[in-house]
């Protein structure tokens, strides 16, 4: 049966695995029929959410170059339809689907679909996230907050809930949830309510990890500090803010979506079975002022 990954973007998922036939060899060559190693996976599938068109295609890209298939879904249909196409150009299989993951319906029809396209899923990688705009602290609305829970922390729930049946079924899987250095700093000035959306999916993380642990399931989010992508452009931050975030940065840099993206391949392979319900902080060594 080929692997599946799900990769869930601003509105949606991708789901990645290899053609039925062949190993995943967890390097950076083309899988191998005959592959003697086992891989960085054996029987993985993925699913994960994505912004910024590169951060987009080098997740799905990275997946597909260990010879996975893709399920491509984002709000942006004609943005999953591109990384679809950039996927099946490297070989592999891959589906683009229109998802507002803010919608349990639109979800749940997202999984079901992805199952019965390629008859598993092992991997869930949710990525759909926004602060949505910068605020101080009295200034945060209703509006604000729900709009930010809704995509941050609704997203998320409403993926896992609709795939972990599937994998608890199977007795495996792997879920990576983005959070964010945020949840450590708490947002003082500027996102109070992102910091606490990404708190929650940090700790809904850390249940879920510890309720099925015994069942093949392990759930892992990761951390990031600042990453270059569109995120500071979506949440209107000014210059002045952005400088003082590459000041706190030891390396003088952002990080790039790669370097994210290999880091959840890392975690998804077979490589590190005993890793779960924590999570991964990747940040340059800053972000902790």
């Amino acid at each position: 049966m080929a692997k599946l990954s799900l990769t869930f973007h601003a509105g949606g998922p991708i789901v990645t695995g290899p053609p039925s036939g062949h190993n995943w060899r967890g390097s950076k060559g083309d899988y191998n029929d005959h592959a003697e190693d086992p891989g960085l996976f054996r029987r993985q599938d993925h699913c994960h959410h994505r912004r910024r068109k590169r951060h987009r295609t080098c997740h799905a890209l990275i997946f597909a170059r260990e010879g996975a298939n893709v399920v491509c879904a984002d709000i942006n249909e004609a943005s999953a339809r591109r990384t679809a196409a950039a996927v099946n150009a490297k070989g592999s299989q891959a589906l683009a689907l229109k998802v507002d993951v803010t919608s349990r319906a639109e979800v749940d029809a997202l999984i079901a679909r992805a199952i019965a396209a390629f008859g598993s899923v092992q991997f869930l990688f949710n990525s759909a996230g926004a602060a949505i705009r910068r605020a101080k602290f009295l200034d945060i609305d209703d509006a604000l907050m729900q709009k930010t829970f809704a995509l941050n922390v609704n997203g998320t729930f409403y993926a896992m809930q609709a795939v972990l049946p599937h994998m608890l079924a199977n007795r495996h899987g792997v879920i990576v949830n983005m959070a964010s250095m945020a949840h450590r700093r708490g947002g003082p000035g500027s996102s109070i309510h992102y910091a606490a959306a990404k708190g929650a999916v940090v700790t809904m993380t850390m249940g879920v990890a510890r309720e099925f642990a015994t069942q093949g399931v392990r759930a892992i989010s990761i951390s990031p500090g600042p990453i270059r992508t569109p995120f500071q452009d979506a949440a209107q931050s000014s210059p002045e803010l952005v400088k003082q975030f590459l000041d706190d940065v030891p390396m003088k840099r952002f990080g790039e979506p790669e370097e994210i993206g290999e880091l959840v391949l890392f975690i998804c392979s077979d490589a590190c079975p005993f890793m779960t319900a924590d999570t991964i902080y990747v940040n340059g060594g800053g972000g902790w002022r």
